[in-house]
């Protein structure tokens, strides 16, 4: 190990940039970062459209408030958006729903 590394107050500060940015920082790829993007959105916008408010970056980080407050809430809307996206694959090809 290098003896000559270590951590400053600067680096351990957390960052300003939004939720969104953050989200954006770790994806390279202009494809991936669409894809991402699109379904960030639909989640964001529509799964969760009666649980948060406003434009997708206020959602975003309401969302991000409400995992920071309240891990339980966090943990339970994404459990149920997994269970409902579990009985959509059940579904025939065909159903509309």
């Amino acid at each position: 190990m290098n003896p000559d590394f270590s951590l400053s107050e600067d680096d351990i500060k957390i960052s300003l940039e939004s939720a969104l940015d953050q989200f954006y920082s770790g994806i390279k790829s202009k494809e991936t970062k669409r894809t991402m993007d699109g379904n960030l959105k639909y989640f964001l916008e529509i799964i969760c459209k009666n649980i948060l408010q406003g434009n997708y970056k206020q959602r975003a980080q309401q969302f991000v408030d409400i995992v920071k407050d309240d891990q339980t809430k966090a943990s339970g809307i994404v459990i149920a958006y997994v269970k409902e996206l579990e009985k959509r694959t059940r579904l025939d090809k065909t159903d509309p729903h």
